[in-house]
């Protein structure tokens, strides 16, 4: 137990980039295979890339886009949230994390 912002800071080392691309793709497994990404998930229409360095990913994400004919449409990089350290310290995936979450609001709604 500690408070929200040092929790925060044990993850501070990670850096998110969050991208969508036109045409939406299933692109998880190829997004993992560039250099720097240390992995992905999925919010909606949007990767989450878990970096190091947001600033030598983002040269790599256009030329990804060049070489598959993908257009940006949105791009944003993002601080560690209090869930990413819940995540790293856990020890639970990202997407575990999803489905548990859609698991509560199921339960909260037909409560």
């Amino acid at each position: 137990m500690d408070s929200p912002e040092k929790l925060k800071a044990l993850v501070e080392e990670r850096h998110i980039v969050e991208v969508s691309f036109s045409p939406a793709k299933d692109l998880d497994d190829q997004l993992k295979g560039l250099k720097h990404v240390r992995d992905v998930s999925r919010a909606g229409d949007k990767f989450r890339l878990y970096v190091e360095d947001a600033s030598e990913v983002i040269p790599l994400l256009i030329n990804f886009c060049r070489e598959n004919n993908l257009k940006i449409v949105s791009i944003n990089t993002l601080k560690p949230s209090l869930e990413d350290a819940f995540v790293k310290i856990t020890g639970l995936s990202p997407e575990v994390m999803a489905i548990e979450k859609e698991h509560a609001k199921k339960v909260e709604s037909l409560g």
